[in-house]
């Protein structure tokens, strides 16, 4: 082990805090000075695992989180349990019984050429948990208790570093959350998995239509359309197969209409501290007229042909009449108009034309000097 580099990597540590993509040149660097085969960074979230790894190792750590082999991992179940301020060998975790017949490393890691690991676990403000683990193969043996003594005077400099860029992503969703309550609007900073982060006044106080839980954190929508468009918008987030904004009305049921907007957190993939998948915005439909078809467009993720269609329903016209105009057979339109329900969660056309009559309105405070003067 080469303890002088270990102890230079001191000062590209804390350069990762504030910068997470140099996280990857401090698992290389740890790699280089330990004269291992790799390093592993993940962070454990719940049921998900997000992760970044040294070099020569990431095709492996991607086989095997993308196959499940992470989740009945009982390295990670004992190390949290154990709760050890310092780095854990196998054999501190396992009896040699036990890691002969541990499923990962009989069927996995040992197959593939790992034959030993260390790590240590670090608890995160925002209850995630990190784990730097280290993998060797057969040509260099297990780091002896003197070596693991040498690392343990970097966990402290790693701890500090992880909890920065950790709360950095925290800090910036409940910014950008005051932010929109100054502009009058609801809105809440969620993860992947659908929980809230944070949530102004405004998005707490919108009453039954969407509802936030404190001991789950979860949202409820009452309206089940709407909620069922959500739970599929939620689906694709945390499967992290979309980063589209989604738009997602909500009828009034005798109270003004309103629109949820899901706009997903877009980050570098070597990004992996902080999980705020999207920030939820909610706002009012307001005066009557129908909007422009490009402002339907983006409210309701509609192509141009269906938002020229959901105007002219909005408006009053027949497909009847939309087919002479525009030139169109009535079965595409029909199929636009299905497409256009699909999208609003809506069911007949006086629905539609209730929903998105009206513009939406961004109410900020007004601030003008008119508004300044005393009565």
């Amino acid at each position: 082990m080469k303890v002088q580099n270990l102890y230079e990597l001191v000062d590209q540590i804390y350069a990762a805090a504030w910068l997470p993509q140099r996280w990857t040149q401090v698992l290389n660097r740890l790699v280089a000075a330990c004269g291992v085969q790799g390093c592993v960074l993940y962070i454990i979230s719940g049921g998900s695992v997000r992760w970044i790894a040294s070099e020569a190792v990431t095709p492996l750590v991607a086989e095997f989180v993308g196959d499940g082999w992470c989740r009945n991992n009982r390295w990670v179940t004992r190390a949290i349990a154990k709760q050890f301020p310092g780095f854990l060998g196998d054999g501190d975790l396992f009896t040699g019984a036990e890691l002969e017949s541990d499923p990962i490393y009989r069927d996995f890691l040992v197959p593939r050429g790992i034959h030993w690991t260390v790590g240590t676990t670090i608890q995160l403000p925002d209850g995630e948990i990190a784990i730097f683990q280290l993998v060797g193969d057969r040509t260099r043996p297990p780091l002896t208790s003197a070596e693991l003594e040498i690392l343990d005077t970097l966990r402290p400099h790693l701890a500090r570093s992880a909890m920065v860029s950790a709360r950095l992503p925290l800090i910036k969703a409940e910014s950008a959350t005051r932010t929109l309550e100054a502009m009058g609007l609801p809105a809440a900073a969620i993860t992947s998995d659908g929980r809230i982060k944070f949530a102004n006044s405004r998005f707490e106080s919108l009453g039954k239509r969407i509802t936030t839980y404190r001991t789950t954190g979860r949202i409820s929508i009452a309206n089940e359309a709407a909620a069922k468009l959500f739970e599929t918008a939620m689906a694709g987030l945390g499967s992290g197969g979309t980063t589209e904004t989604r738009s997602i009305p909500i009828r009034g049921d005798g109270e003004p209409p309103m629109v949820l907007h899901i706009l997903p957190t877009r980050r570098e993939s070597n990004e992996i501290f902080g999980d705020t998948g999207a920030l939820i915005v909610v706002t009012a439909v307001g005066t009557p007229g129908a909007p422009p078809a490009l402002l339907l467009q983006g409210l309701f993720d509609l192509t141009p042909a269906e938002a020229r269609v959901a105007q002219s329903v909005a408006e009053g016209a027949t497909l009847e009449e939309l087919s002479d105009t525009l030139k169109v057979s009535r079965e595409t339109l029909r199929t636009q108009l299905r497409m256009v329900f699909a999208k609003t969660g809506t069911k007949r056309q006086a629905e539609l034309a209730s929903l998105i009559l009206g513009s939406v309105r961004f109410h900020a405070p007004d601030v003008s000097r008119k508004a300044k003067k005393q009565p």
